[in-house]
């Protein structure tokens, strides 16, 4: 328990530059100081987390399709997605004390579940990002699943926010956070994270077909990833401990 209470502890006091700096309108330090909070929260949460590639990943704006078991997932994709990313989450993560506020800062695109109009404005909002080079992370299951359990139903509206933006795919696959951090568990149990990023599906595969279709595909392709063993490789965590937020994206190592 005592992760908890120190990650919370930290976040309040991290929030404040954050809040403050995205006032100011200083891009580049907001998402600096993200990066460096995801980089301390990681370390106190004891997960080794790992990536993986089986096909090399987009260099600009793509949309990043991952399954979801726990909030260790977002800490992960945050290590490991090229460049700084954003994320569509729900927004009652926004009032949350401290921690909404910076996570809009950060530019995180909220969406209130089952408000079509909520729902229109955050895809507005991600594909104005995309539009300006920035990945995109999605969890296309809309809540978090169960550890090593089958994918839960996707949600139709990422896929055609993919087929309007016309930018490339990438399934992802994420092994190991559900035991780390359980769903609805607070207290934390350190241990390896595998992030395993699939072929990325370029525009002409996916905007002449439905969206079932569509969806179908990056489903099975998640499914696969998420079943294959991949080799033992390092740790972004021990690789990126002492680095300030460079340019200024997560660094990573792939294997």
């Amino acid at each position: 328990m005592w992760r908890t209470i120190a990650i919370a502890l930290f976040t309040i006091g991290w929030s404040f530059p954050v809040v403050l700096s995205g006032l100011l309108r200083r891009r580049r330090l907001t998402v600096a100081l993200c990066y460096q909070w995801v980089r301390v929260v990681v370390w106190f949460t004891g997960a080794r987390i790992r990536a993986f590639k089986r096909a090399p990943v987009p260099a600009g704006a793509a949309i990043y399709m991952a399954n979801h078991v726990s909030q260790i997932d977002i800490l992960a994709l945050m290590l490991t997605v090229p460049r700084p990313c954003t994320f569509i989450a729900k927004a009652e993560l926004r009032h949350v004390p401290f921690f909404g506020p910076a996570l809009a800062a950060f530019g995180i695109v909220f969406v209130k579940r089952g408000r079509r109009d909520s729902a229109q404005y955050a895809l507005a909002s991600a594909e104005l990002a995309l539009a300006e080079g920035r990945p995109l992370v999605v969890f296309p299951e809309g809540t978090r699943g169960q550890e090593g359990g089958p994918l839960l139903p996707f949600k139709s509206g990422v896929f055609r926010l993919a087929q309007s933006a016309r930018v490339p795919v990438v399934p992802v696959a994420i092994r190991g956070a559900g035991h780390v951090l359980p769903k609805h568990a607070y207290r934390m149990t350190p241990g390896d994270v595998e992030v395993v990023f699939g072929t990325a599906m370029p525009p002409s595969a996916f905007t002449e077909i439905s969206v079932r279709e569509f969806a179908g595909k990056v489903r099975d392709a998640v499914t696969q990833l998420a079943s294959a063993t991949e080799p033992r490789g390092s740790s972004v965590q021990e690789s990126v401990a002492a680095t300030f937020c460079d340019d200024p994206p997560g660094p990573y190592r792939f294997q």
